[in-house]
């Protein structure tokens, strides 16, 4: 019965932020958000190493002002208002961060979990709504212990 909560807990930490952004700011930027995710999931799968995951990191953080890659950020956020600009660029950041965090202690602690639960396990916690689009940051082992983990009935 536990482990049948757990899994709806995941699936509702996925699915409903995902809609709220798509509907309160723009699917482009959700689009935006998700691209990140898999690119950093993607990373910490292929090239599992510290200096990887943070060059991708500040490579996503650089985007909006480097002449090579100015254009991703743009192609996602042409049609949205300079406000929703504004709110989607502090997500990406804000993403950028739970995603460097998730992918780290992933490389760090070793856990034997398939591509997709971790890449399901990865995008619930960035999406975490409370902290999905302003922070405060959460780093991948405090949300575990405090949200994911089970507690015991003692």
């Amino acid at each position: 019965m536990i482990a049948i909560g757990f899994q709806l807990l995941q699936i509702f930490h996925l699915v409903l932020p995902i809609v709220y952004i798509g509907y309160i700011l723009n699917p482009w930027v959700l689009g935006l958000l998700l691209i990140q995710i898999i690119v950093m999931f993607a990373v910490s799968e292929f090239c599992p190493h510290f200096l990887t995951i943070w060059t991708t990191a500040i490579l996503f953080l650089m985007s909006h002002q480097l002449p090579i890659l100015h254009g991703m950020p743009n192609f996602f956020l042409r049609d949205v208002t300079e406000e929703e600009r504004h709110l989607a660029l502090v997500a990406m950041f804000w993403m950028n961060s739970r995603c460097v965090s998730f992918c780290l202690d992933h490389l760090w602690n070793e856990q034997t979990l398939s591509k997709i639960g971790k890449l399901t396990k990865m995008t619930s916690f960035c999406f975490y709504l409370p902290t999905c689009i302003v922070g405060p940051l959460v780093n991948y082992k405090e949300y575990h212990e405090g949200v994911l983990k089970p507690k015991s009935n003692s």
